[in-house]
């Protein structure tokens, strides 16, 4: 949701400052959306820490480790997936990359919900 309001207010912005109308679409996509896509498997990490361990300190210092590893990630290792946001790789593999970890955590996630036990 946040992307698209930050695409649409480009646009809008855009048009606003006279601009011009020759909107380019393909340039708006790769610096709003898909430095979201690439940065999908570190917000459903942090989603899968904090359901996952009742102790939320857990999931708050990977999320501060996180972000001050990112300060300096352009120059790290590809592994990282604070990397991928920056796409140091170019676009295609970076996004390809970033989907099928994704859908690993995300895998991983629902079978680890799935087989909690509710306490009431």
């Amino acid at each position: 949701m946040s992307t698209l309001l930050l695409a649409i207010g480009a646009i809008v912005l855009g048009i606003a400052l006279d601009f011009g109308t020759d909107i380019p679409y393909d340039e708006l996509a790769k610096y709003c959306v898909f430095p979201t896509v690439a940065g999908l498997p570190i917000i459903l990490s942090q989603l899968w820490l904090a359901v996952r361990f009742s102790n939320q300190s857990i999931a708050i210092s990977i999320g501060v480790l996180g972000t001050v590893v990112s300060l300096w990630a352009y120059y790290a290792p590809l592994w990282l997936p604070w990397v991928w946001p920056y796409m140091p790789e170019g676009i295609s593999y970076t996004l390809l990359l970033s989907t099928v970890v994704a859908i690993i955590i995300m895998i991983v996630s629902i079978g680890d919900f799935v087989n909690r036990e509710v306490r009431s």
